[in-house]
């Protein structure tokens, strides 16, 4: 969509005309037909897949095992066991789902995430732990692919119907006054004492 009037700018780029400069630096997750995963695959498949997109042709795909696929697992599952490589996608919880996409979206080494319908999780606990989970990325930054992004902040922009359930560390964005909210998440300053 395109805005009719006014200005805008995304880490620093001036859109419409750095829209380029805006998506290499972004990604997605959790939007429906946009990163759906298909449910005959193993979460080994769809991460090798992705992997493959990122990865020059003259280099080795990383795969499961490689340090930094593994690292990102595990600061993305920090709470909860890193799913089994080999099950299929049908076989895994709502939240393990939204997890691996989440972990999918991060392996570009994006300076934005923007995470959709978060309350699509109909278990308030799994919204929770999705919660944290995007909180302690923008905190700690998340493992770093691209090492000319290791130490830069991650930003996340979230969606979800039912404010309430957002822990309140999360700073709120609500542009039309709506129930439903738009989320940004930043790191939270270190409290002194």
């Amino acid at each position: 969509m395109r805005f009719s009037a006014g200005s805008l700018q995304v880490l620093g780029h001036p859109l419409p005309r750095a829209t380029g400069q805006v998506q290499r630096h972004s990604a997605l997750a959790n939007f429906a037909d946009i990163d759906s995963l298909d449910d005959g695959l193993t979460p080994r498949e769809v991460l090798t897949e992705r992997a493959g997109l990122l990865t020059p042709l003259w280099r080795r795909v990383p795969g499961w095992r490689d340090p930094a696929i593994a690292g990102l697992l595990d600061q993305v599952f920090v709470d909860r066991p890193i799913p089994d490589p080999d099950v299929r996608i049908w076989e895994l919880s709502a939240l393990d789902t939204t997890l691996l996409r989440i972990a999918m979206a991060l392996m570009g080494g994006p300076l934005l995430l923007v995470v959709d319908d978060i309350d699509a999780l109909h278990d308030p606990a799994d919204q929770l732990a999705v919660w944290r989970t995007l909180q302690r990325l923008t905190d700690d930054g998340p493992v770093a692919p691209r090492p000319e992004r290791a130490g830069l902040p991650l930003t996340v922009i979230a969606s979800a119907a039912a404010p309430d359930l957002v822990p309140p560390q999360v700073r709120w964005v609500d542009p039309h006054g709506a129930s439903a909210a738009t989320l940004v998440l930043t790191p939270v300053p270190a409290q002194e004492g």
